[in-house]
């Protein structure tokens, strides 16, 4: 059976290395595309490829220089490497059980465990990026992402269904120097800032295509900020922070919306393939004489007992890639394992208007949450502690169709201080033996009941 067709057109890298050291590589990917061949075989559709409008895929350019200026960039709490990357504007059509099925293929059999070990290799190499270390070394990044299109239908390559358009997106990072204690020494720290501007999601009707069918708005033009923060050469023992920040986000969501989101949700998302019948039908992998004489005793040992492990694991029914092999035998160490994680995220205003007509005839009720803010920390240690707050200042539900609230958060008699509607905050103590807390709080809120209104909900829903 087919299951994908993959291509790659016009890959061009050239790589430079000059005669007082360095290096310096460039190049370009023209496209690169896959068509599920499997859910409809008489019928293969796109799930990737570059939008109308693009010409080529992505440019990068790596420029790495000799030690001596790396030596000097690292003096100064300067950059000593650089990558510069732009990706032209991607259409993808996820259709999940497509999805699935490719990636239970290549977690399969001895592919399972080549996939597993470069798998394995990549996350080395990102870890080894994210981890500073005791030196000072720190690559600079300047990532441009354009309009990423993302297209979840209600049946395989489909033209209806919902539609995001994740919008421009940029990544670049700066060196601070900051004392953020008094009588410490400054830590050096590389600020790392990811920006998404025009966020879109709409919904869009028969008649297909990118540039056909009826499209209706739901969100407009959003944005989003992520600073992560890492400590460098003596800082790298900081914990790795994350702040994040949303824009007002504002959704408008009619009946038929409503409807086509429940059906992708159930005919798409929800759907994840024959993978286990896919993993009954697969053959035993029987490694040969010639393949286990191409090393030495311990590695064609090691072979033969991967193949062991991976056709017991196939007879079980797990992951080939749960299956230790000598390229993932030793589980990686965590990314925080020095100084820990804390993520911070938070938005002033999330609105949802909901409107009973196609095309939103006819308002029906707006719902605001005002100031949510999350906050997560993390000690960075296997069964480690961790801690999560959650914050809603104020909640209100406006009943559109009759005039009013529906739902309005009110302050507690004689409160002055805090006016926060609902807070959680748990903490996991781990491994340690002590007991998880978990704490919640509510401000009162005041309900009106008004029967038109809701039986026109209990009729959107």
């Amino acid at each position: 059976e087919r299951l994908a067709l993959l291509g790659m057109q016009e890959l061009v890298v050239d790589t430079l290395l000059p005669p007082g050291g360095g290096m310096r590589v460039s190049g370009q990917l023209g496209n690169l595309t896959a068509q599920d061949t499997y859910t409809v075989p008489g019928s293969p559709y796109e799930m990737l490829g570059l939008r109308a409008a693009a010409q080529s895929l992505l440019t990068f350019e790596y420029e790495s220089p000799s030690d001596a200026a790396r030596a000097a960039s690292r003096a100064r709490a300067e950059f000593d490497h650089v990558l510069r990357l732009k990706m032209s504007s991607v259409r993808v059509s996820y259709w999940h059980a497509a999805v699935m099925h490719t990636w239970d293929y290549l977690q399969s059999g001895v592919l399972g465990a080549l996939v597993s070990a470069t798998a394995s290799t990549v996350v080395q190499a990102a870890r080894s990026v994210l981890s500073a270390g005791t030196d000072a070394s720190a690559l600079a990044l300047h990532i441009e992402v354009g309009s990423p299109l993302v297209l979840l239908p209600t049946t395989a390559g489909a033209a209806d269904g919902l539609q995001a358009d994740l919008g421009r997106i940029g990544v670049s990072n700066t060196l601070e120097r900051r004392v953020e204690h008094e009588g410490e020494t400054a830590a050096l720290l590389d600020c790392i800032r990811v920006t998404v501007e025009q966020m879109q999601l709409s919904s869009r009707g028969e008649g297909g295509g990118e540039g056909g069918g009826e499209e209706v708005q739901m969100v407009r033009d959003e944005v989003m900020e992520v600073i992560v923060e890492r400590g460098l050469g003596d800082s790298a023992g900081r914990p790795m922070v994350v702040i994040g920040s949303g824009g007002e986000l504002m959704c408008s969501c009619h009946k038929a919306q409503y409807d086509a989101l429940l059906c992708v949700v159930a005919e798409n998302l929800a759907s994840k393939g024959d993978t286990a019948d896919r993993r009954a039908g697969l053959q035993p992998i029987v490694p040969s004489a010639q393949q286990a004489d191409l090393g030495d005793a311990t590695d064609a040992h090691g072979a033969r007992q991967s193949a062991i492990a991976i056709n017991e694991a196939l007879a079980e029914g797990t992951d080939a890639t749960q299956v230790p092999t000598s390229a993932t035998a030793e589980p990686p160490e965590p990314l925080t394992d020095k100084g820990g994680m804390e993520v911070r995220f938070s938005w002033p205003l999330v609105s949802l208007l909901l409107k009973d007509g196609h095309g939103g005839a006819r308002s029906l009720a707006r719902l605001g949450m005002h100031t949510l803010y999350v906050k997560y920390v993390s000690d960075g240690k296997p069964g480690g502690a961790t801690e999560l707050k959650l914050a809603l200042h104020s909640l209100q539900a406006e009943d559109v169709l009759c005039g009013g609230d529906l739902v309005r958060s009110i302050a507690l008699e004689g409160q002055h201080g805090d006016q926060t509607l609902a807070q959680l905050h748990y903490k996991g103590t781990g491994d340690d033996g002590g007991a998880d807390t978990m704490a919640l709080r509510f401000n009162r809120l005041h309900l009106e009941w008004n029967p038109a209104t809701v039986a026109a909900l209990v009729a959107f829903v």
